[in-house]
């Protein structure tokens, strides 16, 4: 028996960790890594997910309909901003935006939200209180859609005196960062927090930008970043709050670039893993807590 035996684990992330392009999504390495050390898992990580508010995008996210209900009725919402607003828990994404139309809150659609990328950092809420232990693994998006500011590692610095505590902007990774960070600590003190970096990636330079590009390690984004520029951003991040942080963009074996076949992606990118994939980054993170707690 483990120290993880009987634990329950809850996992964040974007399509990576959801299972995209897998036959079977129980075979995500998030589940995988739980079946392996005898816990429990709860998975909320969604397609598409940034860590970062896109600029604009919405004012606030409601993970509650009873919570937006309310708003509404004690006329909390202002008419001429647009909100997230989980308000179908059995829908593939359940996440819809909301604006005022001659006095009355109505849902914009899917695509309105798949615009939004139902940003991590507003999505902590949502996750279970009583976890033992949480994973994180995100930003990939924020590097691919680059529709927010990279930011600085000082955007979230803390100080006990409040007058030099720096605000922690949600439309910047570094700030977004920070604030995700801020609220895992909250919400579940004492608790083992893990952030995982992406793994690399090739994808077509497609979305919004219309170029036909492809990413190699050393090419950038259009605010001229790598994705290494962000692991790098995630491990500092980690090393500001004590928190471990598993190098999957360094370890994991997973590099299109090199091996396109561990890869299950049919629309010429080599983004998701396949199932060979996902067996190789539960191994490494399994190992990983082992070690971190025997």
């Amino acid at each position: 028996m483990t120290y993880w035996q009987g634990k329950k684990l809850v996992w964040n992330g974007d399509s990576i960790s959801y299972g995209s392009q897998l036959k079977d999504i129980r075979t995500a390495f998030p589940l995988l890594v739980a079946e392996r050390l005898g816990m429990t898992v709860a998975n909320y990580a969604i397609g598409g997910a940034t860590v970062a508010k896109k600029p604009g995008a919405y004012e606030c996210s409601f993970a509650d309909f009873k919570e937006w209900e309310a708003a509404m009725a004690e006329g909390r919402l202002d008419p001429q901003a647009s909100y997230m607003v989980k308000d179908n828990f059995f829908a593939p994404r359940p996440w819809r935006l909301y604006h005022c139309e001659d006095g009355q809150w109505v849902p914009g659609g899917t695509d309105n939200v798949d615009v939004a990328r139902t940003p991590l950092v507003d999505r902590i809420e949502e996750m279970d209180t009583d976890a033992d232990v949480i994973g994180i693994m995100i930003g990939t998006n924020d590097f691919y859609y680059n529709w927010t500011a990279f930011g600085e590692m000082a955007d979230g610095y803390y100080s006990r005196d409040a007058e030099h505590t720096i605000a922690n902007p949600t439309t910047t990774f570094y700030g977004a960062m920070h604030t995700m960070m801020r609220k895992l600590l909250a919400r579940y003190p004492g608790k083992d927090i893990f952030l995982v970096t992406p793994i690399k990636r090739v994808q077509q330079d497609g979305v919004g930008r219309g170029t036909w590009d492809y990413y190699y390690p050393e090419e950038k984004n259009d605010l001229g970043l790598t994705m290494n520029d962000y692991r790098r951003a995630i491990q500092e991040i980690a090393e500001y709050y004590s928190v471990p942080c598993i190098d999957l963009y360094a370890v994991s074996g997973l590099n299109p670039h090199i091996d396109p076949s561990l890869f299950g992606d049919k629309d010429e990118k080599v983004v998701h893993p396949n199932e060979e994939g996902h067996e190789r980054m539960a191994s490494i993170i399994t190992a990983f807590m082992k070690a971190y707690r025997c």
